[in-house]
């Protein structure tokens, strides 16, 4: 439901409490002003446990259990149409970054619950742009933006390092992330594996491999150019990454990591 949130009850399914998405003020007929993405993130709040959700129009702090507003940051002047994307991340207990996919303002806001409100405490237009999670570790966040895999400094924004591939085919490249102790393991949107270090002094992978090649599909009855593109993050058990395209194939890789 692209109009609101809902909470159901788990044995039951029974709807306890509903959260209309608030609306921007629209731009055109065809604005997207009341749409939702991403799923809802949980975060602990004075003690108790919180959602924060995300649509175009605003971040909402709600209590888990009731569905009460408790605080609200607006970041409708993005005049964001199809995003935020990818769920906010939750660091250092009280803060979150969020990506913003496409706005002239912004591609990413770091945002800080304290008792006075949401406060932004930094924006830049360096990570974020896309519909790409990022994975934050150790003081850092890293995922993709305009100009590459990017890793940023969670303190102000700042840009420790940018990688794009030297091959011209893969450069327009992004991809989805995960961590996997102090690596970094990410799958690229033409179905490539890397493998990196999650740290602010070691740019680029240390490895890949070619997981998927083209789409099976036939694109043009689809009618949809997204089938040909992989954007599902990998997983990782047991030393071994799976992965997944949009065309119904399946993938595993072993990470040469004995299983516990």
């Amino acid at each position: 439901d692209s109009a609101a949130w809902h909470a159901v009850d788990k044995k039951d399914g029974r709807v306890v409490w509903t959260h209309p998405l608030a609306k921007r003020p629209s731009s055109s007929r065809q604005d997207k002003v009341d749409r939702a993405f991403s799923c809802a993130v949980p975060i602990r709040w004075q003690g108790k446990p919180h959602l924060l959700l995300t649509s175009n129009a605003s971040v909402d702090l709600v209590d888990a259990a009731s569905g009460a507003v408790v605080m609200t940051f607006s970041i409708a002047e993005h005049k964001l149409t199809w995003g935020p994307f990818p769920d906010p991340v939750v660091f250092d207990n009280d803060k979150f970054l969020l990506g913003l996919w496409y706005s002239g303002k912004a591609t990413a806001l770091a945002l800080q619950v304290t008792p006075d409100g949401i406060k932004s405490l930094w924006a830049n237009k360096t990570i974020g742009k896309g519909a790409y999670s990022c994975m934050v570790r150790a003081g850092y966040a890293y995922g993709y933006g305009a100009d590459g895999l990017q890793c940023v400094d969670l303190k102000d924004g700042g840009l420790k390092w940018k990688w794009r591939s030297e091959d011209s085919k893969l450069r327009i490249d992004q991809g989805e992330l995960i961590t996997i102790g102090d690596k970094l393991v990410w799958m690229s949107t033409s179905g490539r594996l890397y493998v990196g270090e999650a740290s602010p002094d070691k740019p680029g992978p240390v490895g890949e491999f070619p997981v998927f090649g083209k789409s099976t599909r036939d694109l043009k009855a689809d009618k949809a150019r997204y089938h040909a593109v992989v954007c599902t993050a990998p997983t990782f058990a047991l030393g071994r990454v799976y992965c997944r395209s949009p065309w119904g194939e399946v993938a595993c890789v072993d990470m040469g990591t004995p299983a516990p």
